[in-house]
Formats: C-alpha cells, structure tokens, sequence
C-alpha cells in the first residue's frame, strides 16, 4: 500500500518520530513535541493512533500499558513520495520545470554541487540501464527537458 499524505500535524511528529532512535512511546513525543506545542496527550495519542492506521508506524507492547511505536516508512521513502507528487502536480512531471522554478531562488554553492553529482548519478543510472541521457522520457518523467531548460540558464548559473 502506497502511504498518503501526511497532514501538518502528522508530519510534525514523524519528523520527530524519525529523529529519535526507535522505539518512540506516547509520553516522549507527548514531552517534545506535545508540550512544546501546547498539544493534550490525548491529541498525540490520537496522531500516532492515525500513523499506525496509515501504515507509518507499528507498536509493540512495552511496559505496562505503554506502547513502543516504530517507524515503517522512512523519512527518504516519504519525501520522494511527496516530491513526486508535488513535481507531478505542479510541473506536469517536468523536473526541468522544477529545476526552473528553483533557478529563481538563491542557490548556495553546496545546492549547486549537490545537484551536479545528482545529474552524474542519474545518467550512470540511465546509462547502466541502457537507456540514452538524451531520451526525453525515462520511467514516465520528462528528463529531457531538465537538460534542456538547464541549458536556456544564463552561461554563469551553468557551472555544474
């Protein structure tokens, strides 16, 4: 089962549920993100009950009548989840369109030298599957014009 999108207030703690070593009970996430955010414990026993409903977490018994909650998606998992989706909705499956919209933004030097060993990883994936970096579609995504609108960037933003 493909897991759906997370409201806010879910998101929040996976994040935090993420960042913890596992397992997770109710009364720590209830201590740091309940308090901190002025949250009852029964609300955060009803986000981690909706996440183990959606098949984020899994619970085992701990002791007494806590329950000890683990993460089955991982943080990476759920992102590229959410990134397709929001590349598809909004840029038509256009990661050109996408590196277009991020063109306008300030990137930093390490935005930048992570995005080039990303295109080098991609066309060594592309290129050990058989498949030409020049193709314009790859697994249903527009990459061509991802090299193309790279290309319409002005000469000094090129330095990749």
């Amino acid at each position: 089962m493909k897991p759906k999108r997370l409201p806010d207030a879910e998101f929040e703690l996976m994040d935090f549920i993420w960042d913890q070593e596992p397992p997770v009970t109710t009364a720590r996430a209830h201590e740091c993100i309940g308090k901190k955010n002025g949250v009852k414990m029964q609300t955060v026993v009803t986000l981690i009950g909706r996440l183990t409903e959606r098949g984020f977490l899994r619970f085992e018994r701990g002791k007494g009548r806590e329950r000890e909650f683990y993460p089955i998606i991982s943080r990476e998992e759920y992102l590229q989840m959410e990134t397709e989706i929001f590349v598809g909705h909004y840029h038509k499956h256009s990661y050109g369109s996408l590196l277009s919209a991020l063109h306008r933004e300030k990137l930093t030097e390490k935005d930048l030298e992570e995005l080039s060993q990303w295109i080098k990883d991609a066309r060594r994936r592309y290129e050990y599957a058989g498949v030409s970096a020049h193709d314009d579609r790859v697994h249903g995504h527009d990459v061509g014009s991802g090299a193309a609108a790279f290309a319409r960037l002005p000469a000094g933003d090129q330095a990749l």
